[in-house]
């Protein structure tokens, strides 16, 4: 658990089997994941809340049972060149963030980064929440999952890779 203003960097790490969610980063906390994994959590791989910032880059988050992501408030998540994986809740969405309360602005990067085999759908976006997708990345359905969910004052930006 990371909380208030602690700061986490996980590199080559395999966090496997968790009781409940394996990564938890609230309020002001930070966490840097890179070339790990998350695997087999029993309710969400990383859970994020409050003013958090995530990047994960290189990483695998598979086989948890309801989320691999789940982020609320005003967290940032920057997920780059991962590999989303086998979610077991046909009720969840694999990565879902949302800020909807008032005040709330939560931000989204996804770049090269894999969704598959998930039981749910792919990515779901509600609230305030600017979204940067990455044109041409691999995401199953989550263009029409976004369109559906979207709140009004919700932006979402599609950019070619930087090749």
């Amino acid at each position: 658990w990371l909380t208030q203003q602690s700061r986490v960097e996980l590199e080559s790490t395999r966090i496997l089997g968790c009781g409940r969610s394996s990564v938890v980063v609230f309020n002001d906390a930070v966490l840097d994941m890179r070339r790990s994994s998350v695997e087999d959590s029993a309710t969400h791989g990383i859970c994020a809340r409050g003013n958090a910032k995530l990047t994960i880059d290189e990483s695998r988050i598979i086989r948890a049972e309801l989320r691999a992501i789940y982020c609320y408030h005003n967290v940032e998540l920057v997920l780059k060149r991962s590999v989303i994986e086998g979610t077991r809740s046909t009720d969840a969405a694999a990565v879902q963030v949302e800020a909807l309360r008032e005040g709330d602005h939560l931000r989204l990067v996804v770049m090269e980064t894999c969704f598959r085999d998930n039981q749910g759908r792919g990515l779901s976006v509600a609230g305030y929440v600017t979204a940067e997708l990455e044109d041409g990345t691999p995401y199953d359905d989550i263009s029409a999952t976004m369109k559906r969910e979207l709140h009004a004052d919700a932006s979402v930006s599609y950019r070619k890779p930087n090749r």
